[in-house]
């Protein structure tokens, strides 16, 4: 993540960053206020899921924050929706629920429950790695791929074919047509991204792209104009990602599920060809630095191409690439997959609150 953000999430922890009081060994040892054994008694049990998560940030708060948690290597309790640590120096707790927020309580803080960040801010913050976050409520879907021969077209022009998908591959073929005023456009590609299944989760290791581009001019475009971009070109290069790309969970996703995508190397290779000019392609690209949500699952979408039963998927940019190339710009994506087939039933776009490039699915064909 961004070092400006790392600081103010730094910052905003050292001032207010507080944590629940121990479990039921506690009370043994400890008498404590009616807020704090209500924190601990009003809820449902913790979800073990949460414990390496919940470790991490306890870790780091202790090494971060000394003089708020000693000793360090206080052992993680578990008592009812709660994973805590308890720090009898400072009379501090430290805990995550079930709803993965983190809180703190005592000491300085108070004897209330202070909420001081979501599960996912911290661990964002503190290792930058690929993850599921939440795994949601329990309503969940199988991920269905579409399949091969599966025809769509869009309102913005394109049509994607289904060609091949594989356990370890799949492969299009997109194509589409652009008229703009002065000149009319038409391309053709195949791609083929190739990925792992590790551990649950699915991770794209590199793509393979054939493509070719025709451009008709308008008979005012200059000659200057033309020769800069061409009237047909085509390229073939390969993208391979350090480390692989996290694409989130490979056999189901659920309602509320959440998780962050690092920030990943590609090294993009190949060449291309422009009015018979060939040139190599040899380039450095940063991408990723995203959190991916379903936020909806059985919302029923219609558009051109009828009436679908979708889940509807929210992709948020963090990466400081995205906003170094768009001028901080806040950027994310909604779209709508059919939940039968898997197909893209609809997408918008937006940078700082407002919508581009929004596209829907015209007709379909399997």
């Amino acid at each position: 993540m961004p070092s400006y953000q790392y600081s103010v999430l730094k910052d905003i922890i050292q001032k207010c960053f507080t944590y629940i009081i121990e479990g039921h060994n506690m009370l043994k040892k400890y008498s404590f206020s009616i807020p704090i054994l209500l924190l601990l008694l009003i809820f449902n049990t913790a979800s073990a899921s949460l414990k390496d998560d919940s470790n991490i940030i306890f870790d780091w708060a202790e090494q971060q924050f000394p003089q708020l948690f000693p000793p360090t290597g206080q052992t993680t309790q578990t008592f009812d929706i709660w994973y805590y640590r308890y720090y009898p120096d400072t009379g501090i707790i430290l805990a995550v629920d079930n709803n993965s927020q983190v809180y703190v309580m005592g000491g300085e803080f108070g004897n209330s429950p202070v909420l001081v960040g979501a599960v996912l801010d911290f661990i964002t913050a503190i290792s930058g790695k690929s993850r599921i976050v939440n795994p949601g409520n329990g309503n969940c879907q199988a991920i269905i791929n579409p399949s091969v021969g599966t025809v769509l077209t869009y309102d913005d022009g394109s049509t994607t074919t289904i060609l091949e998908n594989t356990s370890t591959y799949f492969k299009f073929k997109d194509e589409s047509a652009t008229e703009d005023t002065f000149f009319t456009s038409t391309s053709s590609g195949t791609t083929t991204g190739y990925y792992k299944i590790i551990n649950g989760n699915v991770y794209f290791i590199h793509t393979e792209a054939i493509g070719e581009d025709h451009f008709t001019y308008d008979s005012t475009i200059s000659e200057t104009t033309k020769d800069i971009f061409g009237a047909d070109s085509s390229s073939s290069y390969l993208f391979t990602h350090t480390p692989y790309i996290f694409s989130g969970p490979a056999y189901e996703v659920c309602e509320k599920q959440s998780w962050y995508v690092a920030e990943y190397t590609s090294k993009w290779t190949g060449t291309q060809i422009i009015d018979g000019v060939e040139s190599s392609i040899n380039e450095t690209i940063l991408g990723g630095g995203s959190t991916v949500m379903i936020d909806e699952m059985n919302k029923s979408v219609t558009v051109p191409a009828g009436t679908f039963n979708t889940y509807k998927r929210i992709d948020i940019f963090t990466g400081s690439k995205h906003n170094e190339n768009l001028d901080n710009a806040s950027i994310y994506s909604i779209s709508w997959y059919d939940i039968k087939s898997g197909i893209l039933v609809k997408s918008q776009n937006y940078q700082n609150g407002r919508l581009f490039s929004p596209t829907q699915l015209i007709s379909l064909s399997q």
